[in-house]
């Protein structure tokens, strides 16, 4: 079966593995798509095809199924025995597990680089603001950069472990706000970023929670309605 039209204009998206960083065609490739599921490029739920990709790629069907083996190891991608490689959603059972390890999560990052953040950080920090309010389409990444500074500034590798393992769906989440469940969070988190940033300069750590929870939470919010709004759906038919 041909590639349709939509999934044809989502590969042409991917990075080309030229590139990316890697010795090898299967190390180029894997990171190729790695950084399309995490950045949301590959869709949730999407269906991989090894030889679609391959020839959106330019290069053979072995480093492509290698790099799939790879991303399902990592829990990227799962392998579903009559439809291939697809990239996993969320249902709501993780969801709130994400969530709940999120909850916990943050405010200790947060504190410990309320204390720790040095001002070139911060001046970091301020200029993607900039960047979001003058360019909101490039939210999605400019957001990711901007909290990725807080959990750096922590200097705390274990807790800094942790956050990493929950960045995929994390990101999913914003995209599947944005894109549906909330689109207005754009906004409204441009908005709230300036309040963190305010507590950061102060150095008011309970500030700095309470602004960073402020931001977090509608988004969640409105996932989770959602998502719970679809599985209710698919329970009654």
């Amino acid at each position: 079966m041909s590639v349709g039209m939509r999934d044809s204009t989502i590969l042409e998206q991917i990075p080309s593995p030229d590139v990316m960083l890697g010795k090898t065609v299967h190390e180029r490739v894997r990171e190729a798509l790695r950084t399309s599921v995490i950045e949301g490029i590959l869709p949730p739920s999407f269906r991989l095809r090894q030889s679609d990709i391959a020839t959106s790629l330019g290069v053979s069907v072995t480093p492509v199924r290698e790099a799939l083996r790879d991303l399902a190891a990592e829990g990227l991608i799962r392998m579903d025995a009559h439809r291939g490689a697809i990239v996993r959603s969320i249902d709501l059972a993780e969801f709130i597990e994400i969530r709940l390890l999120l909850d916990a999560l943050w405010p200790v990052c947060v504190r410990l680089a309320t204390e720790r953040i040095s001002d070139q950080e911060i001046a970091i920090m301020e200029a993607l603001q900039a960047k979001m309010e003058k360019h909101p389409k490039d939210y999605v990444l400019l957001n990711a950069e901007f909290h990725e500074i807080i959990s750096q500034a922590a200097r705390a590798p274990r807790v800094q472990a942790m956050l990493d393992s929950l960045r995929v769906a994390t990101n999913q989440v914003l995209r599947t706000a944005l894109g549906t469940a909330a689109p207005n969070r754009l906004h409204e988190g441009i908005e709230e970023h300036r309040g963190i940033l305010d507590a950061l300069r102060r150095r008011d750590a309970d500030a700095m929670i309470l602004a960073t929870m402020a931001h977090q939470t509608p988004t969640w919010d409105a996932v989770e309605a959602m998502i719970r709004s679809a599985q209710q759906e698919n329970a009654d038919v």
